[in-house]
């Protein structure tokens, strides 16, 4: 902990030292009648090249390794920089319009944020050439499969979707792919929060957007699109590290192909929260198996403003956390608190995060936890999960329901099994290795949660559960451990990928899959 706070003081007794060689440039190139511009530039790569140096034998305490390492440092704090711009113009529409104020109040989360990423990508420990070139090589399978989903997603929506109108290659890259919640997510990354019922919505998805937008000048169809596959990618890549971490390289191969073309994974490439909510949640769960709780914590807390099911993630950081510390489940004993450390403090953030929104919920629209309230606009209630099944399978085998086909239905039932059997799996999989027995109650408590929310003026009982098995992804990696023979994983893959193709094509249409 000590160490940690004298890092972190270091940091920032470095950024008051690069701020200082940055202004004596700029005024000595002022001096000497150098332009603005030209003296701002040169100004801020001396600071910037003053900061890097500091850090890593200051602060980092290690060598400047080169063009590599020197490659990330400018790519980090570039992201700091444009991060820091959007902060700031926030922070005076939103809370004061004094440049001074809001640059006070923007430095402190920014250089707390800066201090992370820097030791995260920038500084990092040194890793041995092989596992290095396994992390590089699941970068870019991931990268790969991304590209090969997305083609064979654009395939689906050119060959199978029903529309009147000429399916162009910008509609079929972007126009096609915004439907639905699609359209209440950029709505709010235009307009913000207008309507009550977008409260349904997390906020941290159309912030990225609006960042996105803010940034590159793109349209904000766009963003939303590039900000998704940008996701989907990092997501693969930790899907890949935890499966090779706790199993082996193949079923870590299997494990992304299994959760690229599953059936609904097209959300992926939508703008749709799923890839963002999904990145960050495996990178924050791969973070706790490096016992990086911190990291983890703060990912948690993202993908807690990102969709609300992300504080179920705190359940396995905390596993981790315990398994750590070698700790059961007796906190009713005096050891058990005992064993606990000062890293505990950080399982808090998705917490504070989570009330800082609800905070902010009650001082706009005067109820703590409006985002449940604005669930009944959209006619979704809670009903026990043996009755969402029994409705559904009811609906299928009358075949009588006024709106949905029976081959939704039948993908919904299909869906509700395959959620069965992770969960399934899980209990096999813990009671063959004595390990991840968090994911059982991650599972379930998903499914559940998944399975009990159906919009009743439809009626459908499953109406999000196909949607829901994206995040259930530790039912991918094991999937993939159980099956890890070609002979059976790729017939298995194919179905998934055919299924794919061919709703996908229903999404581009407008028809409401999950």
């Amino acid at each position: 902990m000590l160490q940690t706070v004298r890092n972190f003081l270091m940091y920032t007794a470095v950024g008051f030292v690069n701020t200082g060689v940055s202004l004596l440039l700029y005024f000595l190139l002022i001096a000497l009648h150098a332009t603005p511009t030209i003296a701002l530039a040169l100004s801020y790569c001396a600071g910037m090249g003053t900061s890097y140096f500091l850090n890593a034998r200051f602060t980092f305490n290690q060598d400047a390794r080169g063009a590599a390492q020197v490659l990330r440092f400018l790519t980090v704090n570039v992201v700091l920089l444009l991060m820091s711009e959007w902060s700031l113009h926030e922070i005076l529409r939103v809370l004061t319009r004094s440049a001074y104020l809001a640059q006070i109040v923007n430095v402190i989360p920014m250089t707390l944020i800066g201090y992370l990423a820097n030791r995260q990508f920038v500084f990092t420990a040194r890793y041995d050439d092989h596992e290095n070139r396994i992390y590089a090589g699941f970068f870019g399978g991931a990268v790969g499969i991304a590209i090969i989903q997305r083609i064979w997603v654009t395939l689906g929506g050119y060959f199978f979707s029903v529309i009147h109108h000429v399916k162009t290659l910008k509609w079929l890259l972007i126009q096609g792919l915004i439907h639905w919640d699609a359209g209440w997510f950029l709505a709010i990354a235009r307009h913000g929060y207008v309507h009550f019922t977008q409260l349904a919505f997390f906020p941290f998805y159309p912030v990225i957007i609006r960042f996105f937008h803010d940034a590159t000048t793109l349209p904000d169809t766009v963003s939303g699109v590039i900000v998704s596959s940008i996701s989907f990618v990092v997501a693969m890549y930790y899907l890949g590290r935890i499966a090779n971490r706790l199993f082996s390289t193949r079923v870590a191969i299997l494990s992304m192909l299994f959760f690229a073309f599953f059936p609904t994974a097209y959300y992926f490439d939508a703008p749709y929260s799923e890839a963002l909510f999904m990145a960050l949640s495996l990178a924050a769960v791969e973070n706790a198996y490096r016992r990086n709780f911190f990291l983890a914590s703060f990912l948690t807390a993202l993908a807690t403003l990102t969709r609300n099911t992300g504080a179920l993630l705190l359940l396995l950081v905390f596993w981790q956390y315990l398994t750590w510390r070698g700790m059961d489940l007796r906190f009713y004993t005096r050891a058990w608190w005992k064993k606990l450390d000062y890293r505990v403090i950080s399982l808090t953030l998705p917490i504070l995060f989570l009330g800082a929104y609800a905070f902010w919920l009650h001082k706009h629209y005067g109820h703590y936890l409006a985002f449940l309230t604005a669930e009944k606009h959209w006619h979704r209630q809670y009903m026990p999960l043996w009755d969402t099944y029994a409705n559904t399978l009811r609906q299928y085998i009358t075949g009588l329901h006024p709106i949905l086909a029976s081959y939704y239905l039948l993908f919904e039932l299909l869906s509700a099994l395959l959620s069965i059997v992770f969960i399934a799996l899980s209990i096999w999989s813990y009671r063959t290795h004595r390990a991840q027995g968090d994911w059982i109650l991650y599972l379930f408590i998903l499914t559940w949660i998944a399975s009990t929310e159906p919009s009743i003026n439809i009626p459908d009982y499953l109406v999000s559960l196909p949607r829901y098995l994206l995040m259930l992804f530790p039912g991918f990696i094991l999937l993939a451990e159980r099956f890890p023979r070609f002979v059976v994983a790729i017939p298995l893959l194919l179905v998934f990928a055919i299924t794919l193709l061919r709703l996908s094509g229903l999404y581009y249409s407008g028809s409401w899959i999950a």
